[in-house]
C-alpha cells in the first residue's frame, strides 16, 4: 500500500511539472503570437537593380515570402543593405532599425583653420549623407565658406568625393563649430553600398574668410 502510494505521489507529481512548463510554454508562445499561414515563397529583391540574398546575423539564407497580398521580407537583411542598423530586444520583443552611426567622428582640435570631420554618416536610398562638425579655431568669425571637396574613405578605398561650392549664410563664431549636413549622390559614390561601420577618414579643402 505504501508503495502504490509512492507511485501515486510521483504520478501526480509528474503531471503538476508537465502542467507547469505546459502553462509556461503557452504563455511564451501566447506573447509572441503564432499561427499557421499558407504563403508563395522564392521573391526576388532587387536594392538598386542588385539583387539581395537575404541572411541572417550567422549569415544564413533567409526566405521571403507572400502572404494575402502583402510582401514580407526580413528586416534586418533588407535594412543592412540600405546602411541602418538593426537590433533586437528579446525581453521586449522590439526590433530597432536605426541610422548606422558614425562611431569614430570626432571634432577636430587643430587651431588657426578651418576643418570639418564627420559625425554621423547614413545612406538615403541612392544617397550618401554626411552631418559634419565644421570647426573654427581661430580667434575671430569665419563666413562665406565655400570651394569644399570632402572626401571620404575606409580601409577598402575611396568611399566618396564631393565638391560642395558653399554654405550659404553660414556664420561660424570664434572658437566654435556648427553641424552642417553634406549630401553625396549617386555619381559621387566612389564604392557603392560601401562599409560605414568601422573607421572611416574624412579629408577636407576649403576656402572661407575672416
Amino acid at each position: 500500500m505504501f508503495k502504490m502510494l509512492r507511485q501515486t505521489k510521483g504520478f501526480i507529481a509528474g503531471c503538476i511539472l508537465t502542467a507547469a512548463v505546459a502553462a509556461l510554454t503557452n504563455q511564451a508562445f501566447a506573447a509572441l503570437g503564432s499561427k499557421t499561414i499558407q504563403v508563395s515563397t522564392g521573391v526576388n529583391i532587387l536594392i538598386d537593380g542588385e539583387k539581395l540574398e537575404p541572411k541572417d546575423a550567422n549569415g544564413d539564407p533567409v526566405e521571403t515570402f507572400v502572404y494575402d497580398g502583402t510582401t514580407y521580407l526580413p528586416v534586418r537583411a533588407v535594412s543592412e543593405a540600405f546602411g541602418k542598423l538593426v537590433s533586437y530586444d528579446a525581453q521586449t520583443q522590439t526590433v530597432s532599425v536605426r541610422r548606422n552611426q558614425f562611431t569614430s567622428g570626432t571634432r577636430s582640435s587643430a587651431e588657426n583653420e578651418v576643418t570639418i570631420s564627420s559625425k554621423n554618416l547614413y545612406y538615403d536610398g541612392d544617397k550618401l549623407v554626411a552631418e559634419m562638425f565644421v570647426d573654427n579655431g581661430f580667434a575671430v568669425p569665419v563666413y562665406n565658406l565655400k570651394k569644399i571637396n570632402i572626401t571620404l574613405s575606409n580601409d577598402a578605398g575611396v568611399i566618396a568625393k564631393g565638391y560642395f561650392s558653399g554654405m550659404e549664410g553660414a556664420m561660424i563664431a570664434a572658437n566654435s563649430h556648427i553641424t552642417w549636413t553634406f549630401t553625396f549622390s549617386k555619381d559621387a559614390l566612389t564604392t557603392k553600398g560601401a562599409d560605414l561601420t568601422g573607421r572611416v577618414r574624412c579629408e577636407t579643402s576649403i576656402a572661407y574668410s575672416h
